[in-house]
């Protein structure tokens, strides 16, 4: 386990120095958690939606692919809150706290990939006061080196990273993500109901510029300076050539939690 950890305030500006490095780098969402998401709301299409850290645009995608009547995405990342809102998105440039948006204006929100860098109190809270009474809070995750499960090149690579400073979705021995107790406590406490877990699992081969390129685009790669930087990424590229012959597997797990926001909810959300 790292000793140090990034700042939560980091995750608004890092990812925007390289977009598109992280676009193409970084895996889609499955579909079936899609289809989870719109059985759990009573549908997608026609709904209003809003999106917290929407990135790239990669969850996005996929929603607006659904026909919601309205799509809001909340991105804090100058840079890449510019890249969605060229591509045509209602794009919010602003950390989710102090996002301007309805109150009760919305049936839906999904945080992709993102809610660690918001402290998770204050991000659910958020996500009542945004959402409808009964509407839909769906939190998820693409995680992509977990040790334990099957996955080999995890395994190695999880032993080296102990010592770099991680982002705050690391745990002790996994992402946090994977922690279902946990997130079920946080989600209850906040007076979300009906809380619901899902994982689906993925498995594909990436070769040594695929392996360098998806950890490149990570939080804690990023933060390195770039000596260091390039010298992890080598080794991570020469590990996928020289240990598995060119072609190493990567399991992605996706977890994703829904919860439904109380009846009748009047607080509001100070920033």
């Amino acid at each position: 386990m790292a000793a140090t950890r990034i700042e939560r305030s980091t995750g608004a500006g890092i990812f925007g120095i390289d977009a598109s490095g992280y676009d193409s780098a970084r895996a889609d969402y499955p579909a079936e958690m899609f289809d989870a998401v719109e059985e759990y709301a009573g549908g997608i299409r026609g709904s209003r939606i809003f999106e917290v850290g929407a990135g790239t645009g990669i969850a996005s995608r996929a929603l607006l692919a659904r026909e919601p009547a309205r799509l809001s995405l909340i991105e804090p990342d100058p840079v890449l809150a510019r890249g969605l809102q060229q591509a045509g998105f209602e794009t919010v440039a602003s950390p989710f706290e102090t996002a301007e948006l309805q109150a009760r204006g919305y049936d839906v929100g999904l945080a992709a990939s993102c809610i660690h860098w918001v402290e998770p109190e204050r991000s659910h809270r958020r996500a009542r006061e945004l959402l409808r009474p009964d509407g839909t809070w769906a939190i998820c995750w693409n995680v992509y080196r977990s040790a334990d499960i099957g996955d080999p090149f995890a395994d190695i690579i999880v032993r080296r990273l102990a010592a770099l400073p991680l982002p705050p979705s690391e745990a002790a021995n996994r992402h946090y993500s994977l922690d279902e107790a946990k997130h079920r406590d946080d989600l209850r406490a906040a007076g979300f109901t009906d809380v619901r877990f899902h994982v689906w699992r993925r498995e594909r081969l990436l070769s040594g510029e695929e392996m360098r390129a998806l950890y490149a685009s990570f939080s804690f790669v990023r933060a390195l300076p770039e000596s260091e930087r390039m010298l992890l990424l080598d080794e991570i590229a020469n590990l996928v050539r020289s240990q598995f012959g060119g072609s190493a597997p990567n399991v992605v797990l996706t977890p994703l939690y829904l919860a439904r926001a109380p009846a009748g909810s009047n607080e509001t959300f100070h920033s």
